[in-house]
């Protein structure tokens, strides 16, 4: 009878190990279903160093986008110089 009683007891740990372990699993599975993918940015590629930056943070010129306003300024010197 010792020897069921033990059996019984590790069955019984086992079923409570399995069942916490498939709650686990499935808090998981939900938060990674919740899980939000960011929107999609697109790169603009400097005009002046072929630098890609995002579009929101590129300056934008006339004709041409920038990944900072020195390339911005120099660019507009350069091309006002041309005409």
């Amino acid at each position: 009878m010792g020897i069921v009683r033990v059996a019984l007891i590790g069955l019984a740990i086992w079923l409570i190990w399995a069942f916490i372990k498939r709650v686990r699993l499935k808090k998981l599975d939900h938060l990674q279903q919740k899980h939000v993918i960011p929107p999609v940015q697109r790169m603009k590629q400097c005009r002046l160093c072929g630098v890609h930056v995002l579009e929101s943070e590129a300056f934008k010129g006339a004709d041409a986008f920038f990944c900072n306003k020195s390339h911005f300024d120099k660019y507009s010197s350069i091309s006002s110089k041309k005409t």
